[in-house]
């Protein structure tokens, strides 16, 4: 977008969309790319049209694929439905349709307090990069940070957080610049342990959302 490679950012942009539906939330640090680059290509401000149809595309990838699941389902917004078992009576909402909880479902477990604790950890490590990202890297990606972990904490809080936090680039773009270098190999070597633990965790059924 930056550089005017409009075609491919819209391609790029319409098939997030298309193939994750919150991908449309792309759309937000495209418009913001696409209003502050016309400003400084002579004071056009929001008049560079091209730039925000191109930062427009994520949106029209995800109205496609809702078109595809009406017909196909009878349901445009089945994407949005199918996430009713994360929910939590948060913002209106109701809470998820659980099946009845059995004495062993309410027992506490260790392993569900600390991959708890490391959601909780992950989201506000997150959080707190928005600022840095965005004075060291560029508005946008503060932009993308923001978008991807406030919904979902509305939405249930801070269950599964991880998954949200392990994708968003920028926060990694920021760790590469903030950890000494004498460090890397020691950080992305703590990242792989916890990653292999959780892995394994996973295939042996234990709870690791």
């Amino acid at each position: 977008m930056r550089r005017r490679y409009l075609l491919l950012a819209a391609l790029a942009g319409f098939a997030a969309g298309l193939t994750r539906p919150n991908g449309f939330w792309l759309a937000v640090p495209l418009l913001w790319l696409a209003t502050r680059g016309a400003e400084g290509r002579g004071g056009r401000g929001g008049r560079d049209v091209p730039a925000i149809l191109a930062a427009l595309a994520p949106l029209a990838g995800v109205a496609i694929f809702s078109a595809y699941l009406s017909v196909r389902f009878g349901d445009a917004l089945a994407w949005m439905h199918g996430q009713a078992a994360w929910g939590m009576p948060l913002l209106g909402r109701g809470p998820a349709p659980d099946p009845v909880r059995t004495a062993e479902d309410l027992r506490l477990k260790a392993s569900e307090v600390i991959v708890y604790a490391g959601d909780i950890t992950a989201f506000f490590l997150a959080a707190t990069s928005i600022l840095p990202v965005a004075r060291r890297v560029g508005a946008a990606y503060g932009l993308w940070i923001a978008i991807n972990i406030f919904p979902p904490v509305a939405a249930h809080l801070f269950i599964s957080l991880g998954r949200f936090t392990s994708v968003l680039f920028p926060l990694f773009f920021w760790l590469a610049l903030v950890v000494p270098r004498r460090r890397v190999a020691w950080l992305a070597g703590v990242f792989a342990v916890c990653q292999a633990i959780l892995a394994v965790c996973f295939f042996l059924w234990r709870p690791v959302v």
